[in-house]
């Protein structure tokens, strides 16, 4: 494993570790941040979006929400337990309009 991927996979494992804590309410800066992410995008009803690097899923509720069920987000990021909170997160919202990947923002594979 060269240096590069042994950087990718320490952070994968820090975040693997983190991913339950990481929506603690006094951390509401995220969600502040992936509303107005969303709302500087412009986004519109029936577009498809490519949230990277999803964590949690802040900035993807709010996407979720402003394409609405005619639209579409293709959530990734490296660390599957993130992912899984971002699902559970998206389903407390009462959304479903979106897809979760494990994989790498440098080597895309859709």
């Amino acid at each position: 494993m060269n240096k590069a991927e042994q950087q990718i996979s320490e952070t994968i494992e820090v975040f693997e570790q983190v991913a339950a804590g990481y929506d603690n309410p006094s951390l509401r800066f995220f969600p502040f941040c992936g509303d107005r992410i969303s709302m500087h995008l412009q986004l519109k009803r029936g577009q498809k979006v490519l949230d990277v690097a999803t964590g949690t899923g802040a900035a993807l509720v709010a996407a979720a929400q402003m394409v609405g069920p005619q639209g579409r987000v293709q959530a990734i990021d490296l660390a599957e337990n993130m992912l899984d909170r971002a699902e559970h997160n998206l389903q407390m919202n009462g959304l479903s309009n979106a897809d979760f990947h494990v994989m790498d923002a440098t080597r895309l594979d859709f």
